[in-house]
């Protein structure tokens, strides 16, 4: 091989080192803490991973949803509880004193419960710089969107640590038609790009029950394939920040 081209080859490892050796953080959330949630507890508890439950209190032990003893288990568990309003409207069409209300609200109730409640998830992913400083004065520590801009034809990975805490980036939350090989890949896309931190979200967990749904046959799928991979490390989303 020519010195010239040796040499551009040397250069191209050494430029592609750095970027391999960043690790791949995924965060497991769940949002809304709806019953059929408790299915991925023991699933979870097989792979020994950690989760993030993002809960509306004022939801918290009605029909369809987990109650407060069944969170509590929860987070004897070592899973998280984190914040996601009172009732989960879409904060961007409430007045400033309703949207402080829902958040604040919300914390204040986990808290009393006994949660930290560190970290919260935006409803819909809808939100504006106004109401990011009111969840920073709120109490909370960090904050999530969802479905952030995309490269073209790679999966999105947040930075570590995130461009902004309070506005963390995440792929699109996880549908029903979406198999553990669609999973696979948005891990597997960040590996390739870098690394970073991939936070999949998913709702309920059931067959045939909701558009943002994965079956329980699919998430152990997933689950099984992603302690396997190498490279990737399991996060609660409060343990990165």
């Amino acid at each position: 091989m020519p010195r010239r081209a040796l040499l551009g080859l040397l250069l191209c490892l050494l430029a592609a080192a750095p970027a391999a050796a960043r690790p791949t953080i995924v965060s497991l959330e769940f949002d809304d803490a709806t019953a059929d949630q408790a299915q991925a507890l023991p699933l979870l508890a097989a792979h020994g991973f950690a989760a993030t439950f993002f809960v509306n209190s004022a939801h918290v032990g009605r029909s369809g949803y987990l109650t407060w003893r069944r969170l509590h288990a929860i987070q004897r568990a070592g899973h998280e509880i984190a914040g996601h309003t009172l009732h989960h409207l879409r904060l961007t069409k409430l007045t400033p004193a309703r949207v402080r209300h829902e958040v604040c609200a919300d914390r204040s109730a986990l808290r009393a419960h006994g949660f930290a409640a560190t970290d919260f998830a935006y409803p819909y992913g809808a939100t504006d710089p106004a109401i990011e400083r009111t969840v920073k004065a709120c109490g909370y520590r960090s904050a999530r969107r969802i479905s952030g801009v995309q490269c073209h034809g790679c999966p999105f990975a947040e930075t570590v640590p995130p461009l902004d805490p309070f506005a963390t980036r995440t792929p699109p939350a996880v549908l029903a038609r979406d198999a553990p090989t669609i999973l696979r890949r948005k891990v597997a896309g960040a590996q390739g790009h870098g690394g970073g931190w991939v936070q999949l979200v998913f709702h309920h967990v059931c067959s045939g029950c909701a558009t943002y749904a994965i079956t329980r046959a699919d998430l152990a799928g997933f689950l099984t394939w992603l302690e396997r991979r190498r490279g990737v490390e399991v996060r609660r989303v409060s343990s990165m920040l």
